[in-house]
């Protein structure tokens, strides 16, 4: 029997046959203790350790157990090993391969895995902004976590409230946009956006952020009323307000 294990493979095998036993649970090239029954004989291998483990691609390996021959056939209740690792791309698993039973005629393989339960990641939209009319605006969702470790993170951004805007990009961490036009006095404009994280296991709840549009502020008319005159008596006088700006382009003034 051949299990993949990783990058390796785990193959095992048990016979009885005319009294004549036969035993191993190889990983790879490597026996399980070092040692398995062969034709009545316990028979020398090299051993599994914990980093030929390592070797068929798994990190954080922990409870590395591995017991190989020993004994009398009939009387050996364990050949096999088991741990607890993370595959590559994978989350912490417990794994055993073992024959076990006190008798040539039992013939057990077992593999346990045994995953933790994820834990949903949190996101984090980042604070409430007030910016200008025009401004490019960035969000920031980098204040999200996994909660998990070597869980990396997916983002999906979706406005829901006000003008539409358009985002750099709705699954970057730290997409930006440019905030609508606005006119001196008009009325702010509230934009809403929502952030949902993934771990590749489960998504977050999402979180949402304001962003404040402002108009820009009025910049008060500068009045000109000319040049002192000197003028005789019964003269009709023109005044001379001509000079006078608005200080914001495409407004118009009124004299009073």
């Amino acid at each position: 029997m051949a299990t993949a294990l990783g990058s390796c493979s785990v193959s095992s095998y048990q016979s009885a046959t005319a009294g004549v036993n036969t035993a191993w649970i190889y990983l790879g090239s490597y026996a399980s203790g070092g040692s398995y029954w062969f034709s009545n004989n316990i028979t020398a291998s090299s051993p599994i350790t914990q980093s030929v483990i390592e070797g068929c691609g798994f990190s954080d390996v922990s409870g590395f157990t591995a017991d190989g021959a020993n004994g009398s056939y009939a009387g050996d209740a364990y050949i096999g090993f088991s741990f607890t690792g993370t595959p590559t791309g994978g989350v912490p698993t417990f794994h055993e391969f073992a024959f076990s039973g006190a008798n040539p005629t039992t013939h057990i393989v077992t593999i346990t895995p045994s995953a933790p339960a994820n834990t949903v990641p949190t996101a984090d939209a980042g604070i409430a902004q007030s910016v200008a009319q025009g401004a490019v605006v960035s969000l920031d969702g980098t204040g999200s976590t996994a909660n998990d470790s070597g869980q990396s993170l997916t983002y999906t951004w979706t406005q829901t409230a006000g003008t539409a805007v358009t985002l750099s990009s709705a699954t970057a961490a730290s997409p930006s946009f440019t905030a609508p036009s606005l006119n001196i006095g008009d009325t702010a404009l509230v934009l809403t956006f929502s952030l949902v994280v993934d771990d590749g296991f489960d998504a977050s709840t999402a979180d949402t952020v304001q962003i404040t549009v402002n108009a820009p502020a009025n910049t008060v008319p500068t009045a000109e009323a000319g040049i002192p005159q000197s003028v005789a008596q019964g003269a009709v006088v023109s005044l001379d307000g001509t000079g006078s700006t608005a200080n914001d382009s495409g407004q118009s003034l009124t004299y009073a």
